[in-house]
């Protein structure tokens, strides 16, 4: 994966957090834990991330290569999100 990508992606993960911690910060309150839809999103990028990680180990094009790990990225930037607003949830009075 290319620095440029990694600094992009590491930027976006920032401003989510900055948004949700500043902008949102009623997002979730009434919820004291992860709700099933939750669990069950993080539960389908887990099987996404384990898709993409065997895909890695196959044959690819660099082109395939790059899309896959882009795609792995934005799949822990997902669970990082969900688990973020289950904790800043389970936070709220």
């Amino acid at each position: 994966m290319c620095d440029t990508f990694r600094i992009f992606s590491a930027v976006k993960f920032l401003l989510i957090k900055i948004f949700i911690a500043k902008a949102a910060p009623s997002l979730g309150q009434g919820r004291r834990i992860m709700d099933q839809r939750d669990i069950a999103l993080m539960r389908t990028h887990e099987r996404n991330i384990e898709r993409y990680r065997a895909l890695l180990l196959t044959t690819l094009t660099d082109v395939e290569t790059r899309f896959i790990e882009r795609r792995l990225s934005e799949e822990y930037f997902a669970i990082e999100i969900i688990s973020l607003i289950g904790r800043q949830s389970s936070a709220a009075p």
